[in-house]
């Protein structure tokens, strides 16, 4: 199903990512535990920036609720 598309760029970064994605409702962050740091809810845009400055370096897994399904990539935070 191409809906069930979606980029995260950049990747890796330093501080902010971009989530483009077809019917987006909620953005989940979480450690590569499966941990929860953050939660976006409520998107309306096929487009969102993630700031995650806040958090150590590593690798976060981004959890990306839609209209058609749940997407999820992982990001490294430099």
């Amino acid at each position: 199903n191409s809906s069930l598309n979606a980029s995260v760029y950049p990747n890796p970064t330093t501080d902010i990512v971009n989530v483009k994605c077809e019917g987006m409702k909620s953005i989940m962050i979480l450690t590569n535990n499966g941990e929860k740091v953050n939660s976006i809810s409520e998107i309306n845009a096929d487009e969102c920036s993630v700031d995650l400055t806040q958090f150590g370096s590593g690798t976060y897994i981004i959890r990306i609720e839609t209209a058609y399904g749940i997407i999820t990539k992982k990001v490294v935070k430099m």
